[in-house]
């Protein structure tokens, strides 16, 4: 028997988690703790009520950090917020110096209080969401770990569809040769640090963990830590039990039920996003009287960098991805995850590839049907949704799933993703 310790900061964390704290706990003798590093976890009501029933308390590691650690990380984290304005503001620079001075002196506080509290339990393993070690909280709790001889996993953040080389622009701004070179003086670069192993969906190691935007520089000679298995949180017997126990049979109603409802899942502009296009598609699905139109907004980002008064349509932001694909007829997707749960709900997968300049295992695979231009896709939705299936190859879509979500390992995915074998 292990006593595992799973760590979350988020909404996206938690969703990801779930499916592995459920698992262990039904299906081995293995016991789960959870702890947030975040007091406020926004939107998550339901995971914890869920927990509950299981009779898992999330626990806040900011009630087991002693009081004076607790302000001297408030200050920290207030010059931090301050320094991220440096790059628009060059008089905040030497905050930045500071918030670069002080780091060293953080991570030895956080290590200390870290492993001060891990020495009170005995956990065996610790899983915190993939990249998390980058984070001061992450980095200190990874070297708290090994200071108590516990095992660190991170968990899937997320799935990378995209198959393109370079799939994410990072906009940055154009400083003067001595600002630029004060800013990288402010800003030094620390090692980076590995947990001892990664669970990944297949295909990850390229398009995810190789990619240095995505993952800090992840060095190559350190690839042999991931390890390529499946994706608990699109598993089709995790989703049922998600929508009976977690969301309890929520549903969404919108619209004629004589037409098509259609669901547009947005993606962060940042990845190589033409906005012109994607203001075009909205506004003009938002204008056909056929169908029933909504659009999500990215998940952990919203409508960063998105002109909101540009939009058309009905703004879903507040209904799980979840609900939204099962009342969905056409699921229209040019970068997120969220197209392999709308394939797992048997859901006609539309990306309109003139929205952004990358390419998606989607296309790729023949699990969609992609769009060239806006007349096509308007085309594509005055068919009955009977066409549109008949557009797409079922069997590709099921060796899709059946590799992506599965790792083609269906009956062993979930046991050998949470059996630590690995370690």
């Amino acid at each position: 028997m292990k006593r595992i310790l799973i760590l979350i900061r988020s909404f996206n964390d938690f969703d990801q988690a779930l499916p592995i704290i459920d698992y262990i706990v039904n299906n081995s003798d293995h016991t789960v703790s959870v702890w947030s590093f975040n007091n406020n976890l926004e939107g998550c009501n339901t995971h914890i009520k869920y927990l509950d029933s299981l009779n898992i308390p999330v626990e806040y590691l900011s009630d087991k950090i002693s009081i004076i650690s607790k302000y001297i990380l408030k200050f920290y984290l207030l010059l931090a917020k301050i320094s991220l304005k440096s790059q628009q503001y060059s008089f905040l620079i030497p905050v930045t110096i500071l918030v670069s001075n002080i780091r060293p002196v953080i991570d030895i506080l956080l290590n200390n209080e870290y492993s001060r509290i891990l020495k009170n339990y005995s956990f065996n393993i610790v899983m915190m969401d993939t990249g998390m070690e980058t984070s001061n909280d992450g980095r200190s709790m990874l070297a708290a770990s090994r200071g108590n001889d516990i095992g660190v996993v991170g968990y899937s953040h997320g799935y990378s569809v995209y198959s393109n080389s370079d799939p994410l622009q990072k906009d940055k701004l154009k400083h003067g040769k001595i600002k630029s070179f004060l800013i990288r003086m402010a800003k030094p670069l620390r090692k980076r640090v590995y947990a001892d192993f990664y669970l990944a969906g297949v295909g990850q190691i390229n398009a995810h963990f190789r990619h240095p935007k995505h993952m800090g520089q992840f060095e190559p000679t350190e690839l042999h830590r991931v390890k390529e298995i499946g994706m608990p949180r699109y598993d089709r017997d995790w989703v049922n039990k998600y929508r009976a126990h977690v969301l309890h049979n929520q549903s969404f109603s919108y619209g004629d039920k004589d037409k098509l409802n259609v669901v547009l899942f947005m993606s962060h502009p940042q990845y190589n996003v033409r906005k012109d296009m994607l203001y075009l598609l909205i506004n003009k699905l938002s204008t056909l009287d056929n169908i029933n139109f909504v659009y999500k907004p990215h998940t952990r980002r919203g409508l960063h960098l998105i002109d909101i008064n540009k939009l058309n349509g009905l703004d879903v932001s507040d209904i799980s991805s979840v609900i939204l694909s099962e009342w969905a007829d056409i699921g229209i997707v040019y970068g997120s995850s969220i197209g392999i749960q709308l394939l797992i709900d048997s859901v006609p997968l539309v990306v309109p590839s003139f929205v952004h300049s990358n390419t998606t295992i989607f296309e790729d695979d023949g699990a969609a049907i992609s769009t060239d231009t806006i007349e096509e896709l308007t085309d594509l939705m005055h068919k009955s949704k009977t066409e549109i299936i008949n557009m797409i190859d079922q069997n590709k879509v099921d060796n899709f799933i059946d590799n992506v979500v599965y790792g083609n390992d269906k009956e062993n995915m979930m046991s050998t993703y949470c059996s630590f074998s690995f370690r």
